[in-house]
């Protein structure tokens, strides 16, 4: 089969490789039919990921076709259509007991390491990590449930109240995401903040009710003009230390920072704004069942899934990606939200 690999940094191929094979009872083969290109990809394909490093096939937000199962696949049949889940927990330990497995010290990421990710034609995964989608959503909608997750997950671990103010620092998918997460609830007012005008837009479009070009405006005058006392939650969505800072900045007195951002190395942060006006500051990573039961819950409500096909900039195919993919690893361009990669079996 056909797959993009990352030989080593900053280097990309599309090479034959063994289609993958069943060999746990509960293992299934999915015939991928799309896949986003996430910033965690841009990041292996540099070689600064923490955990996704060349060599490698990467690709974790993904949809498809089963095309063949393990003998005890109960959940999932031959011919249906699948969303991934894209980590497996060990299934022993106090964590995946708690179905918190998202924090399992020994689960398995696919895309890392020898386990094939979705920039191929074919991926192997366990029956637990599928969700079988209707015929009506489609296999882009699908695969963005992944990214979709991250911020259903953040919005659930901040446990926004009614009413409450929200920042979200960072108008990427991520962000973007968190956004639309945020929907289904009575929130206050929210306001967002990026570098890029397109972006912005975007999230204008999805319903933040502010957006503020940092490049352009000084935010945090901006946001404490309207909300003099600041933001009840803020979530920080750009891997870098000053977002960090800005996000503590414009929270309130006694509020959340949600860091979903991975920065992967050490940064500084000004502890004084966390102590003396006793904020709070909640890590989230990733999401588990009980966020996919929920997005699923989501799209059946047309609003959802149109709502993230605004989030898909370009489509291209796998010999393709290679080069949408150094792009964005130079900067070249910024403007883009989700490139999905939509055509694996040859090129256009």
């Amino acid at each position: 089969m056909r797959a993009l690999r990352f030989p080593r940094p900053l280097e990309a191929e599309v090479i034959e490789v063994e289609r993958p094979v069943i060999r746990g009872a509960r293992e299934l083969i999915v015939r991928v039919e799309a896949c986003g290109i996430c910033a965690s990809d841009v990041a292996a394909y540099k070689g600064l990921h923490p955990y996704r490093t060349p060599p490698v096939i990467t690709g974790h937000e993904c949809a498809g076709t089963v095309v063949e199962v393990g003998d005890e696949v109960r959940q999932v049949r031959v011919g249906d259509r699948v969303a991934v889940e894209p980590h497996l927990g060990c299934g022993s330990c106090r964590y995946c007991r708690a179905g918190e497995y998202q924090q399992c010290v020994k689960k398995g990421l696919i895309g890392v390491g020898d386990w094939i990710g979705g920039f191929a034609e074919y991926i192997v995964v366990r029956d637990s990590m599928c969700y079988v989608i209707p015929d009506d959503v489609s296999w882009e909608i699908a695969a963005l449930l992944e990214p979709y997750n991250v911020g259903v997950h953040a919005v659930r671990r901040a446990a926004v109240g009614e009413g409450e103010s929200i920042g979200i620092v960072g108008t990427g998918t991520i962000g973007l995401a968190t956004l639309l997460a945020l929907k289904p609830l009575s929130v206050g007012p929210v306001v967002v903040t990026d570098i890029s005008a397109a972006k912005l837009e975007a999230a204008r479009k999805l319903g933040a009710d502010a957006a503020y070009n940092a490049d352009e405006v000084e935010v945090r005058d901006e946001v404490l003009r309207d909300a003099p006392e600041g933001l009840d939650v803020v979530f920080v969505t750009v891997p870098k230390e000053e977002a960090i800072d800005l996000g503590l900045t414009l929270c309130t007195r006694r509020g959340k920072v949600i860091l979903i951002a991975t920065l992967g190395r050490p940064v500084q942060i000004d502890t004084h704004k966390i102590q003396q006006f006793e904020r709070t500051v909640i890590g989230t990573a990733m999401y588990n069942r009980t966020d996919w039961q929920m997005s699923l819950r989501h799209l059946q409500s047309g609003d959802t899934c149109s709502s993230l096909q605004q989030l898909i900039s370009r489509r291209v195919s796998l010999d393709q990606a290679a080069v949408q993919i150094d792009d964005l690893a130079h900067g070249r361009d910024g403007d883009t939200i989700k490139t999905m990669i939509t055509e694996f079996r040859g090129e256009r």
